[in-house]
Parts: C-alpha cells; structure tokens; sequence
C-alpha cells in the first residue's frame, strides 16, 4: 500500500470515528431520542412558585429553584440532583402524584442525610434537620414567606 493511500484512508477513517463519536455522545448526553425511564408529566394544576429569600443557604436556594424549575416530577426520583456540589440531594415523587413529594439531602455527602423535606404541591412545606448527623431528625422547620421557620413546640 502505498503512503499517500494508507493517509488517505487514516484521514477519512479518523473524519467517520470523530463524526460517530460526536454523534453518539451528543445522544447519550440528551440529544433527541426518548428518555426510557421518564414519564410525561401531568398536568392537573399549575403550583405557585415559592420565592426564597436571599439570606437563605446555597443549597436551600438551589433546591427551590430547580422546584421551581421543575415543579412537576418526570420520573420517579432524582438522584443527586446537583452532582457537582458539596451536598447531595435526592428528590423522590410518591403515589401517583403529579409533583415532588419529598427530597432528602447529604450536606457533607458522607451517605448519612442531614434533612428531609416534606414538599406540598411540588413546594417546600416541612424540614426535618438530624443536627447530630445520625439519622435521628431532631429539628423540624416550616416553610413561611421564603424561609425556614423552627417550628414551636
């Protein structure tokens, strides 16, 4: 075989793998095709949007705009929703509800969760804080007006 064959055929064969690759990785990474395990989201009533006001945690802002975001589930769960933060979140949808019905999250990503949160109509409405990191949820909070708000005992 002669150079300038076995160029011309490492030139193209290289041009087709880098096409298919390109190709290949932009659908694995949400290109056009369907989702498997995703349902289509249902739509009985549009939640309200819960603001959060700006002295609120990094994560607590996060998680209340990706619920704002999103505020209809599309699947069953969430796993770690922000995978490239210091905390973990795992947001789950229950029953047949068309929302989020509840997350949990790591904050120090140690696979013991530091919160869970009970969410009304896709929103933020009840969290429950384990402040000795043990799985024991010994603080509870109330989502008022944007924020948490330790609940009266």
């Amino acid at each position: 075989m002669k150079y300038k064959t076995f160029r011309a055929l490492i030139t193209v064969g290289g041009g087709a793998l880098l096409v298919g690759t390109c190709g290949l990785s932009s659908c694995l990474l949400g290109g056009d095709s369907p989702k498997k395990t995703e349902r289509p989201p249902i739509v009985t009533s549009t939640p309200t949007t819960t603001p959060v006001q700006t002295n609120a945690r990094t994560a607590d802002q996060a998680v209340v705009e990706f619920l704002n975001r999103q505020p209809n589930a599309t699947g069953e769960r969430i796993k770690d929703a922000f995978p490239r933060e210091s905390y973990k979140v795992n947001i789950y949808r229950d029953g047949n509800s068309p929302t989020w019905t509840r997350l949990k999250i790591d904050l120090d990503r140690d696979e013991k969760d530091d919160e869970k949160w009970t969410l009304a109509n896709g929103q933020p409405d009840k969290r429950q804080v384990s402040t000795r990191d043990d799985g024991t949820y010994d603080r509870e909070y109330r989502w008022r007006g944007g924020q948490w708000v330790e609940k009266s005992k």
